[in-house]
């Protein structure tokens, strides 16, 4: 009883309140619950001198009085001896005996006795009682376990044995191994009670199955896999020495030890929903399953785009370690539903604000099967050394294999290419309006299962050396760094090429060019190009980006190549790749990828007037459109940089949109005039029913003061033509 010490004073009429509040036996008198009688196993009596008919030399433990004052031949139910509790004022005396009781092996424990009150006392509300029940050994003293319950006088026929039943196998577990069997008799200061208790038994059940087990849950945790995780068989139950859990289809149970609580079940479909049963065994056999909810796998979103609209400051970079830019809103996880590619893009408007110091941007993996431990895969450098305060619109371009059900965890770092005391370098230009240029990590997924899309890679770590140029032939990389296809049914091929260009001859630009040839026609094709200004400064890389499209035919197989030259003639100087780290320079890429052309829409200007261009990519089906950018942007007057924007228009081809929606932009910077930067914008728009303005994306150019000109297109070559002003997207349904 709490509070209740052996053989010391009742601590008065507050204390009976809360006794008759927390127990309740009534229901148990006089056999009114025997209800499981038949289920108890007579032959196991764990009370010893349940009779007392040892008399004083009985096993029983005895507190507030002498062994002779309580076992008494006075009033007996059976035999000679009973227990003989208080009978005086103030009394608090007890009877105690340790019990050998284990958890999870018994099914019921009823304790059974009798017991008869004798006294005037039939006040209400116990202000005499017999408290009986289950305690800590190490406790008892205090009798404070859940195991505490009470008998009245007012609640029980004066001078007459009732008998008790109650089965207190729960309680087992607040004391397992350490059990002690109380009985207790308490009185206040008036007509006080006296209680007999004879025939004491405690008998136990052998246990069966196991119960059900509690708190089932499942969770998806890649394609095809959930952790499922429960909680120990229901209270009172025995001890299951294992677990069999089972889902309700795709493939057979899996059993796990009776010590476990979780198992990470693969092989599941992700095409319906799934639940998962889970059931107990112990040696007596299996108990009911317990099923954990349904649910159904969500399926690997194909592309998305994580981006911010912040401004970035990295101070005192070492020039060695990346850091994160922004691992919350520039960094994400993929988990791929199947084996296969990849494709990475990322997009910052980078510059500094310490002279003589470049920015280096890049992409770091971490994968859960530890194939990437934290590794940068790819990286640009973006140049600072021509002025300060003048962003590059910087891109990197990478395809990474993927294993199906492996997770990858992706984030956009940075850092400075050397260390230099108190620099400071930067991501994000402007602001204009509420916010800055976007940096984004956006990534599209290609199953290697799925014909309707793929996707090839090459790429080098070697850093080149253009030597004399004419300023008119493009001549291919050496070595070559080329990709090959072949597409299965007619379809449209886009190329993309992403280097860090740059001069050690001051005032000379780098072009840029992807050339193709095919197995119809071994002519090359220039598809595309761009130009890197050098007239900002030399040793002041441009992370350069160029994109090319055209239709390609069932059976004929493409090769396309890089190609380079100066843009006048000029003798060596011109370069590709910075760096090195780690003993490699920055990756130069060459990608293509091929897919269905009504999936795909394409405006392009060689002219410098096609600047109001607009592409539709809307569908009625759900689904994400990848809008790639591409434009050499460039100034008459040092110091003027260049905005491009990706908009949704209203309607018109000129420079001069009434935009409904700005979908990003970036900035590419006028330090020196007539030096173009290959300015990159991508971006993940979603599309849809949600989206109804039919797809027309355009892009938009700007300056970010006046007096001075703009301009979009870089050259012209020999035939007239201007580098590319393109916009190009690739529609991806849901899957």
């Amino acid at each position: 009883m709490r509070g209740a010490r052996r053989g010391g004073a009742l601590g008065g009429a507050r204390r009976w309140l809360v006794l008759v509040a927390v127990v309740a036996l009534v229901a148990t008198l006089g056999g009114t619950a025997r209800s499981a009688a038949a289920e108890v196993d007579q032959s196991v009596d764990l009370v010893t001198d349940g009779g007392f008919e040892r008399g004083a030399s009985s096993q029983w433990q005895v507190y507030g009085a002498a062994p002779a004052q309580v076992f008494t031949t006075a009033a007996p139910h059976g035999g000679a001896f009973s227990a003989s509790l208080c009978g005086t004022d103030r009394c608090a005396q007890s009877i105690e005996q340790k019990l050998p009781l284990s958890y999870g092996e018994f099914s019921t424990s009823y304790l059974r006795f009798s017991v008869r009150v004798d006294g005037a006392d039939r006040r209400p509300g116990c202000k005499d009682a017999l408290v009986f029940g289950i305690a800590a050994a190490s406790q008892s003293e205090y009798f404070t376990g859940r195991g505490a319950y009470a008998i009245c006088p007012d609640k029980v026929p004066n001078g007459s044995y009732v008998d008790v039943e109650i089965d207190l196998n729960p309680e087992v577990l607040n004391c397992a191994g350490d059990c002690q069997l109380v009985f207790r008799g308490y009185t206040d200061a008036a007509t006080p009670a006296r209680f007999f208790v004879d025939d004491v038994s405690f008998r136990r059940t052998p246990s069966g199955p196991p119960n059900f087990v509690t708190v089932p849950q499942a969770t998806p945790i890649g394609p095809g896999k959930a952790a499922v995780t429960w909680e120990k068989v229901d209270r009172g139950s025995p001890l299951p020495t294992s677990y069999t859990i089972t889902p309700s289809t795709g493939r057979g149970p899996v059993t796990v030890p009776g010590d476990r609580r979780s198992v990470i079940i693969d092989g599941l479909p992700t095409d319906r929903p799934i639940t998962f049963g889970i059931t107990a065994t112990n040696g007596r056999g299996s108990g009911q399953a317990n099923p954990t909810k349904p649910f159904t796998f969500a399926k690997a979103a194909p592309v998305r785009s994580m981006v911010s609209d912040e401004q970035y400051v990295l101070q005192g970079s070492d020039g060695v370690t990346w850091q994160p830019i922004d691992p919350q809103d520039l960094g994400g996880s993929f988990t791929a539903p199947a084996s296969g590619r990849l494709h990475l893009t990322a997009n910052a408007a980078l510059f500094t604000g310490t002279p003589d110091l470049n920015q280096d941007l890049g992409i770091r993996v971490t994968s859960d099967d530890g194939a990437y431990a934290g590794s940068t895969v790819a990286w640009k450098e973006s140049g600072g050394r021509g002025s300060i305060y003048s962003p590059n619109a910087a891109a990197i371009e990478h395809v990474l294999d993927v294993k199906a059900g492996v997770t990858y965890r992706l984030v956009l770092v940075w850092k400075a290419n050397k260390a230099v005391p108190g620099s400071t370098i930067y991501a994000g230009a402007g602001p204009e309006g509420l916010g800055y240029s976007d940096t984004d990590l956006t990534y599209r997924f290609f199953s290697s299962s799925d014909p309707t899309a793929t996707i090839t890679s090459s790429q080098s770590t070697v850093q080149r050396s253009l030597g004399a140029s004419d300023g008119t032939t493009w001549k291919p990389l050496d070595p070559p760094v080329s990709v090959s296809l072949t597409p299965a049914t007619d379809r449209t091929a886009t190329w993309l090429a992403n280097t860090d260009l740059w001069t050690a001859a001051a005032g000379i630009n780098q072009d840029l060019g992807i050339e193709v040839t095919s197995s119809a026609s071994a002519t090359p094709v220039l598809v595309t190009w761009k130009e890197s200004g050098g007239l900002a400064g030399t040793f002041s890389p441009n992370a350069a980006y160029a994109q090319g499209r055209m239709a390609v035919t069932a059976g004929v197989t493409y090769t396309a190549r890089l190609a380079w030259k100066a843009n006048k003639a000029a003798g060596a100087g011109v370069m590709l790749g910075a760096g090195p780290i780690d003993g490699k320079h920055s990756p130069t890429t060459l990608i293509a990828f091929t897919e269905p052309t009504a999936f795909t829409a394409t405006s392009e200007s060689r002219d410098r007037t096609g600047v109001g261009f607009y592409s539709s990519p809307y569908t009625d089906a759900g689904g994400t459109s990848i809008v790639r950018g591409s434009a050499d942007l460039f100034t008459d007057t040092a110091g003027v940089n260049q905005r491009m924007r990706l908009t949704t228009l209203t309607g018109g081809n000129s420079i001069s949109y009434a935009a409904e929606r700005i979908y990003g932009w970036t900035e590419s910077g006028g330090a020196a005039a007539f030096s173009p930067n290959a300015a990159a914008l991508v971006k993940a728009v979603r599309l849809g029913h949600e989206n109804q303005t039919q797809g027309r994306m355009g892009l938009e150019f700007g300056a970010t003061r006046s007096p001075g000109q703009i301009y979009i297109g870089a050259g012209p070559l020999a035939d007239g033509s201007y580098s590319p002003t393109s916009l190009y997207t690739s529609f991806v349904p849901d899957q």
